[in-house]
């Protein structure tokens, strides 16, 4: 009270008049005056009761003391508003005297000066919290309860950079389709909703919470928390103390003695090897205290030694350990029991590790024969990211958009994206640029028994219907008129339609594919394609390369297509010529695989003998022999040098290393044998067990 009171109040003795408290009123403009006794506060008289003395007959000569009111109504100058207000409510008055401690008056709080106070606090609140949400790092988007975009502070637009102050009043799913349904079912159950979700390679904590006004829903909130780093540290220290384990693991069970000491030669671990075969309970801190002829090999970058410790003939071998380029410790084993059957073992796990990746390739194409994206012939690196990739979106419910150029196979990946899913309905194809505009509707959404001259009798089911339960393929989406757009982002935003000439609402699950070989973006920014329907299938996005970006599977798609060819037409043709190969590889192929196939069918054709050669090309393909001639060369000269590196590699191999018996079987000299090694950069030591001499 001490903040609110105030303390220029009107204050007049006992005796003063009714006509000096009013002219005080006026003065001050104020209506309450304290009645002052010997210092103390006697009464007060407000305007109130100076109408009542009026009313009943007083003069404005009748003394303040015959009309003031003793009982006050009194706060401390520490009493919270809160409290104030109250006791003003309880006492049924507009007005108290504020007293210090020693009972003083120190001023006046009216109910006009509380309500001030509580509006200043209000103001106050509303300006701290309106700072507050706008520095905040959570981002922070509010939405009505149409899921239109009331609110966003500048946090929001880190994750989303394109959002600004046009997106008022959007829908939701104009900045991000995935929030809608979280946001949809926060205001239908009237319940807080959290989800992680990733955006843009990011991760985030969200909170979904419903917005209460005056006991009313009017919206809903969402606050995305960025994990993205906390979750990376989180991982590599699970992963950390997860490798600790290992490491420590794996010491315990090695029969040798091993050890890591720091550059100063201190122990930092050990294992219950080397303590048994140093008889010792407890780490010593320094190494040279046990060990000082091993002490002696810390400082160098890798050795070798056979030493005599505690009477047993060990092998001990130092190797530094590296932070990038700094050494920061040595990491010490010492194996000093049976050598010659560690020897043994090495050399068998030697023949294990050279047999896994052989192993891991046999299961991983065993794992490929049962998958329907193996239909894609390829086997470049960016079709084996693609297929991951719509491995991984066939598994959701969400739109998927895929873009490429002519030919290069969108409908089969379509395809073969619905056949991984579990989704248990038809996989249907809509080429949009085919239908007739007048048709494409009823192509859509089917129509029913007499809805137009010609009608089918019984009517007709639609694409939407006859995809129920499965997978939607809406080809050249792209050409598709602006006139069905709107009605089909309805069908994709509720699940549901009518038939042409019928009024029942049919209800559909049909997941949506598009593709176009246009360029959307741009047909949105011209208006030629609506931007909230873009939104809608836009959620994942597929690029399908064209052929000349995949260039490593230009031979490999010649040869298929051949092979079906010949199985199909009984014919005789073993394959292709290396000339014919270079120049299919070396050619751009506009028309992408459809045009390769093509060009294999004519081929096939004019082909009279038992490999497909130059001249059974096209004249297009001809121009490029001479170009493509000299590539040859230096194509065999690579092929024979990889061809001599692994023939050297295997009989190193099947003679243990021995040069001298691998130039003998190889029929060379050993000089010429270390020349090819060089030539080649074979590393002996990668090849080869370091106990194999």
């Amino acid at each position: 009270m001490k903040d609110y009171a105030n303390t220029d109040y009107i204050q007049l003795n006992a005796d003063q008049t009714v006509q000096e408290a009013i002219e005080e009123f006026l003065k001050k403009k104020q209506d309450i005056c304290c009645v002052i006794e010997d210092g103390r506060l006697k009464g007060l008289v407000t305007k109130s009761r100076i109408y009542r003395s009026v009313l009943e007959d007083s003069t404005l000569q009748t003394p303040l003391r015959n009309i003031m009111k003793e009982q006050i109504i009194t706060v401390n100058t520490s009493t919270s508003a809160e409290k104030a207000k109250d006791i003003l409510v309880q006492g049924n008055v507009g007005h108290a005297i504020v007293l210090t401690e020693q009972q003083e008056i120190y001023g006046v709080l009216t109910t006009a000066d509380l309500i001030q106070m509580f509006l200043t606090g209000y103001q106050n609140i509303t300006t701290y919290m309106h700072t507050l949400i706008e520095n905040i790092h959570d981002a922070i988007i509010t939405v009505n309860t149409s899921l239109q975009i009331t609110g966003f502070n500048k946090s929001t637009i880190d994750i989303y950079p394109f959002l600004q102050k046009n997106f008022m009043n959007s829908p939701i799913i104009a900045i991000d389709g995935t929030l809608e349904e979280p946001l949809l079912e926060v205001i239908q159950k009237n319940k807080q909703l959290n989800q992680i979700i990733s955006i843009n390679n990011r991760k985030f904590v969200t909170t979904f919470i419903p917005l209460i006004e005056h006991e009313k829903l009017v919206g809903a909130m969402t606050m995305f928390r960025d994990i993205t780093e906390i979750e990376a540290i989180s991982t590599e220290l699970a992963s950390t103390k997860k490798l600790e384990k290992m490491i420590d693991t794996a010491l315990e069970l090695s029969f040798d003695a091993i050890l890591i000491v720091n550059c100063s030669g201190e122990i930092i671990r050990t294992n219950s090897g080397f303590h048994s075969l140093f008889n010792i309970s407890e780490n010593s801190v320094k190494l040279e205290d046990i060990a000082p002829e091993i002490a002696k090999q810390i400082h160098k970058k890798e050795s070798i030694e056979l030493l005599k410790i505690n009477s047993k003939t060990c092998l001990v071998t130092c190797k530094q350990l590296y932070d990038g380029s700094q050494v920061f410790g040595t990491l010490i084993t010492i194996m000093s029991e049976q050598l010659s059957i560690w020897k043994n073992v090495l050399e068998h796990i030697e023949v294990v590790e050279q047999n896994v990746p052989i192993l891991k390739s046999a299961m991983d194409d065993l794992e490929q024969v049962n998958s329907p994206f193996n239909k894609i012939v390829s086997k470049s690196l960016q079709m084996k990211h693609l297929k991951k990739e719509a491995l991984i979106a066939s598994d959701s419910h969400l739109p998927i958009f895929i873009s490429g150029d002519n030919g290069t196979g969108k409908s089969m990946l379509a395809k073969c994206i619905h056949e991984a899913s579990n989704r248990k309905g038809s996989f249907i194809t809509v080429n949009c640029a085919a239908i007739p505009q007048e048709l494409i509707e009823a192509e859509f959404f089917g129509y029913s028994d007499g809805a137009f001259t010609g009608a089918k009798r019984g009517g007709k089911p639609g694409k939407f219907e006859l995809a129920d339960q499965g997978t939607l393929f809406l080809d050249e989406i792209g050409d598709m008129p602006l006139s069905l757009q709107a009605k089909l982002l309805r069908v994709l935003q509720e699940q549901e339609f009518e038939r042409l000439g019928d009024t029942k609402t049919r209800k559909v699950n049909v997941r949506i594919i598009t593709a176009t070989n246009k360029n959307i973006e741009e047909l949105v920014e011209n208006k030629l394609f609506r931007e909230d329907l873009y939104y809608r299938i836009h959620v994942i996005h597929l690029h399908m390369p064209s052929l000349k970006e995949r260039r490593d599977d230009i031979s490999l798609l010649a040869e298929t297509f051949l092979q079906q060819i010949v199985q199909r037409d009984q014919k005789e043709i073993l394959g292709f010529t290396p000339e014919a190969m270079n120049l299919l590889t070396a050619f751009t192929w506009p028309g992408n695989v459809r045009q390769l196939e093509n060009i294999i069918e004519r081929s096939s054709h004019f082909c009279d003998g038992r490999f497909i050669q130059i001249h059974h090309l096209p004249k297009e393909f001809q121009t490029q022999s001479v170009t493509v001639q000299e590539s040859q060369d230096l194509s065999r000269k690579d092929l024979h040098d990889d061809l001599e590196k692994k023939l050297l590699i295997e009989t190193l191999q099947q003679c243990k290393g021995n040069k001298s018996k691998a130039a003998k079987k190889l029929g060379i000299s050993r000089t010429a044998l270390y020349n090819k090694l060089k030539q080649f950069e074979i590393d002996e030591q990668k090849l080869l067990s370091p106990l194999i001499i």
